[in-house]
């Protein structure tokens, strides 16, 4: 999406494919679309918290509900319909191949479907969202081995490329290239698991 200042108005042009588009007929406001998402009375949260919750953060949505029976996978259905409903109106097209389903927990009926434009959603068994691999049991067993697997790769690159160092600086290397990768987000995956 690229923006172009003319005057006082900023107008938006929507890059779907490879020609660009410009709406005329309905004026585009940076500021204004940010309020449309998060403020107006009708706006994205408050259409599909009617059926499930809904957390936004930048460009990303996340449609969530605590699954029991059948009528809260429809409802979840609904939300994502709303969801879908809501995107049409403002031109705002999604993505589906980027759209996932993931299901947590263990005693749930997984055989249920979603869809978005009548195309079915993928299922995952996890997923990174953030920087963390949530798996459909909430483990994070796959996120572990990923962090340690990137520490060593970089414990690796500080080996091979810095052949003196002395203690001072490999400590400042460690900290800043390894044992920052170790405690990204540790507050999510628990490292006291790991004994």
């Amino acid at each position: 999406m690229l923006s172009k200042t003319k005057s006082q108005n900023k107008w938006l042009l929507f890059r779907i494919g490879r020609c660009h588009q410009r709406y005329s007929t309905r004026y585009y406001s940076w500021p204004d679309s940010i309020y449309n998402i998060h403020k107006q009375p009708r706006g994205l949260p408050e259409i599909c918290e009617q059926f499930a919750h809904i957390y936004l953060f930048a460009d990303d949505a996340k449609l969530f509900k605590h699954v029991i029976c059948d009528e809260d996978h429809k409802a979840l259905q609904l939300g994502l319909n709303a969801l879908q409903d809501w995107s049409n109106k403002w031109l705002l097209k999604l993505n589906i191949l980027k759209c996932k389903t993931v299901f947590f927990g263990r005693n749930i009926n997984k055989n249920y479907t979603y869809s978005l434009q009548g195309t079915q959603l993928e299922r995952l068994e996890h997923m990174k969202d953030l920087g963390v691999i949530f798996d459909n049991e909430l483990n994070f067993v796959q996120h572990c081995k990923e962090k340690i697997n990137t520490a060593y790769s970089y414990l690796g690159i500080i080996k091979r490329n810095f052949i003196y160092l002395d203690e001072d600086a490999f400590g400042m290397l460690y900290k800043s290239l390894v044992r920052s990768h170790l405690e990204y987000a540790n507050s999510v995956w628990n490292l006291h698991r790991l004994g």
